[in-house]
């Protein structure tokens, strides 16, 4: 279980081969449910003794669900817990005790939803609470110990059958150490049915923008709709990675094609559909297509060419937590990058072709605006790394210095 997340996954393991055979996976049930639920119950409390109203505030409600977050996780290892917050919200302040019991209570209907998700998966599969050998719990709030007593109760099984010394973001490197680099041939071979990296294509600024997420279940068919990104562009470059991480430079380059022929138009017009394709021998199949030309072009990847080294699928998954919190700050700087060069690149368009404009502008607008855009053009030029706050402090500054024109030019971050 994950912050936005809860994955059930019942394995066969025998002499080495992995059988997947039931899964359950829900995007829209994780830690983050039990966080909101919580910070409900104080915004509530607080709103019926202090006549304090926090849920009009967005910012105040997220940092108490922050700091909620930090008592759910110390509620893993102690029975009670104190959430305390200065100035809130109009100089109030917060200070109260959040007991395991208490928290238990309060999300009570939840953790009963993670008993009838077991029963699911365990249905489908076809198997009796006897046969589970083995839990291995995965995921920062699975510690929880009433999540734990939920699953041992469920199941019948006694604690030691449970993994529950294993670093909680660390469960795919145990997995990999445990049985080791001889079975991993195996993987592919005969069926495992999950594929253990991220596969996507580079996109504007360097990101990879995942088309198949990180430990998908095979064989699949996943597809996204992309655009070009410059006016009147004839051939879409289809760079294809795997990995684990959000920028091209951190992932294995796996190889690229051109789709040609796409019908000029400006650029967001068009639209190209990426489909990435894996059978059950492990090949995979990427194929681009012109939605409106329908005009294709595809690159094969054989199951060997997709084979990483079983050191080196540890070593990914532990960059993948180390970098975690410095990838997650470089992909915002670069998304704001983008998003600030392309609206300057429309508003530079549509002020320089007054054709398109609904209201005539005098020489001395015309001017004022052209001193906008050429003084912008100049620090994107001299600025190519900085972080996004930076461009929001460019926005309010230009805001600033022209709040008493007429025209003004303002970049919406």
């Amino acid at each position: 279980m994950g912050r936005k997340s809860f994955e059930i996954y019942i394995i066969i393991v025998d002499y080495g081969v992995f059988e997947t055979i039931s899964s359950f996976v829900d995007t829209n049930f994780g830690g983050d449910n039990f966080d909101q639920r919580v910070s409900d119950y104080f915004a509530n409390m607080i709103l019926k003794k202090n006549n304090k109203d926090i849920f009009k505030d967005e910012r105040a409600m997220q940092k108490l669900i922050k700091y909620v977050e930090i008592a759910k996780k110390r509620l893993s290892f102690s029975d009670t817990t104190q959430i305390k917050i200065d100035d809130i919200f109009e100089g109030f302040n917060i200070d109260e005790n959040l007991t395991r019991e208490k928290f238990e209570e309060i999300n009570s209907d939840l953790f009963n939803e993670i008993i009838n998700k077991l029963q699911t998966t365990l249905e489908s599969s076809g198997l009796e609470k006897a046969d589970i050998d083995q839990v291995i719990f995965s995921g920062g709030f699975t510690q929880n110990p009433k999540i734990r007593d939920i699953v041992q109760n469920y199941l019948e099984i006694i604690p030691q059958s449970t993994q529950s010394h294993i670093n909680q973001d660390k469960v795919t490197v145990y997995g990999l150490t445990k049985y080791g680099y001889q079975y991993f041939r195996s993987l592919f071979s005969t069926n495992l049915g999950i594929y253990p990296l991220q596969l996507g294509i580079e996109t504007l600024g360097g990101i990879i923008t995942p088309i198949v997420p990180y430990q998908t279940l095979f064989p699949f068919q996943k597809s996204k709709i992309f655009s070009i990104n410059q006016d009147y562009q004839s051939t879409f470059t289809v760079k294809v990675y795997q990995g684990a991480r959000p920028l091209a430079r951190d992932n294995f380059y796996l190889g690229s094609f051109d789709l040609d022929g796409i019908p000029p138009a400006p650029k967001g017009i068009p639209q190209i559909e990426i489909s990435f394709k894996m059978n059950h021998l492990g090949d995979l199949d990427v194929i681009a297509l012109g939605k409106l030309s329908g005009v294709t072009n595809q690159i094969r990847f054989n199951k060997q060419d997709l084979e990483i080294e079983g050191y080196k699928l540890v070593k990914i998954g532990e960059e993948r937590q180390i970098f975690q919190a410095k990838d997650q700050i470089d992909l915002e700087n670069i998304q704001a990058k983008n998003k600030f060069e392309s609206f300057f690149e429309t508003m530079k368009d549509y002020f320089q072709n007054k054709s398109q404009t609904t209201q005539k502008l005098s020489v001395s607008e015309e001017e004022k605006i052209q001193v906008i855009l050429n003084q912008t053009q100049e620090w994107i030029d001299n600025n190519p790394q900085i972080d996004k706050y930076q461009y929001e402090l460019r926005k309010k500054e230009d805001n600033r210095k022209h709040e008493s024109s007429e025209v003004l030019l303002v970049i919406e971050i």
